[in-house]
């Protein structure tokens, strides 16, 4: 019974997909879009059985069992499935950027449960119908992305298939039942609305583009952060003529500055500490995992991490080695970031012409370095930071 409810769901998802209006402005042909939504379905099955089947006790297995239980909770005492979430089961609700004993660090996951719960009452609680819906989702929000891309660049539209469909560790990350594709979905929503703020009923899209950043925040705050200084510059870059990428590095150095003025404040306020305190948690966590890299410990200095980014850079832009595979699962990452690599190289030898700057890419390019490195100093387990860094 279940595995035809499952057939049932994937062809009225196909049906809807060939009738969304987003998707019908890509212009993509619409058996490609079928045929890239079975490669995702058949990714996040492949997800599942990886996380279900090979690891023990993870996020997934978790957040699948935590569902079940939320649903049974809403069918039968709705009032207490909604209060539950805005329950504190600690003593208070600060510490916001806390990673254990905190709130606002369960929110993170009760959000998914939250998610997974409702897909439940269409799924009778079937884990893999629930991977058709979460997959569905992150599906339908990659179009926004597409379309954006489309609006401010004239990249092929194949190109932009690849780089958004594609790209073997987003696929593989975010077709999982994980925080991963619900923060992907928020990214994609932000980057289509944010350089549509100026124009006819900007009221709308300003919605989308504040309720996404609040989505994100309680999923992953640090995402939020980075990307706040990056539409700071992109917002700043339209209003200015000069180059944008000047904007950008003014921009990004003058949040450098504040960063590190921060150590002038009280703890709760000193984001180097809070840095290197996020480090040494997950340092911690590290000693019950296979795949630990030797770190330097970071200091809440300037110094510090100064002489930390090269260690940076290269764990969150070169790792996994080729040499290194705690897993053969690791063999395929280790080729596709050589992959990045190479083709970077290709693209400073022999820049793509004509090019034009465009503060949308630059929002996208600062973004995603300083996330990069965010990752890199913080995290020390190869298969944590792989994940983090795959959107």
């Amino acid at each position: 019974m279940g595995w035809i409810l499952f057939i049932i769901y994937f062809i009225l998802g196909c049906f809807l997909l060939s009738r969304l209006r987003i998707v019908k402005a890509t212009g993509i042909d619409l058996k490609i879009l079928l045929l890239l939504f079975v490669i995702r379905t058949g990714v996040g099955f492949f997800n599942s059985y990886i996380n279900l089947k090979h690891y023990s006790q993870t996020d997934v297995e978790y957040f699948h069992r935590e569902g079940v239980k939320e649903y049974h909770l809403l069918i039968e005492n709705p009032r207490e499935y909604v209060v539950n979430f805005f329950r504190s089961g600690y003593d208070s609700y600060s510490g916001f950027t806390d990673s254990k004993d905190s709130f606002w660090n369960d929110t993170r996951s009760n959000i998914v449960v939250k998610v997974l719960s409702i897909f439940n009452v269409f799924s009778g609680g079937a884990f893999f119908i629930n991977c058709l819906f979460f997959n569905f989702l992150v599906f339908f929000a990659s179009f926004y992305l597409v379309r954006a891309f489309q609006m401010v660049t004239n990249f092929p539209d194949w190109t932009i298939v690849l780089g958004i469909f594609l790209l073997p560790s987003l696929v593989y990350y975010t077709s999982g039942v994980h925080r991963d594709g619900l923060i992907f979905i928020c990214l994609c929503f932000v980057f289509y609305a944010f350089p549509k703020i100026k124009s006819p009923g900007k009221w709308k899209y300003i919605i989308v583009v504040c309720a996404s950043l609040l989505f994100a925040l309680f999923l992953r705050y640090f995402v939020v952060f980075s990307l706040l200084v990056a539409l700071g510059a992109w917002a700043l870059s339209c209003r200015l003529r000069h180059h944008p990428l000047y904007t950008f590095i003014g921009c990004y150095f003058l949040a450098g500055l504040l960063f590190f003025g921060t150590m002038l404040l009280p703890g709760t306020y000193n984001l180097p500490e809070k840095i290197a305190g996020k480090q040494a948690e997950f340092r911690e966590l590290s000693n019950y995992g296979t795949s630990t890299l030797q770190t330097t410990i970071l200091e809440p200095t300037v110094l510090s991490f100064v002489l930390n980014a090269p260690q940076a850079a290269n764990h969150s832009m070169m790792r996994p080695y080729i040499t290194e595979h705690p897993s053969i699962l690791y063999v395929p990452l280790s080729v596709e970031i050589i992959t990045y690599n190479f083709l970077f190289l290709v693209l400073l030898i022999f820049p793509a012409r004509p090019f034009k700057p465009s503060a949308f890419l630059y929002a996208g390019i600062f973004f995603g370095l300083s996330m990069l490195l965010m990752i890199g100093y913080t995290i020390p387990i190869l298969g944590a930071f792989i994940r983090y860094r795959s959107i």
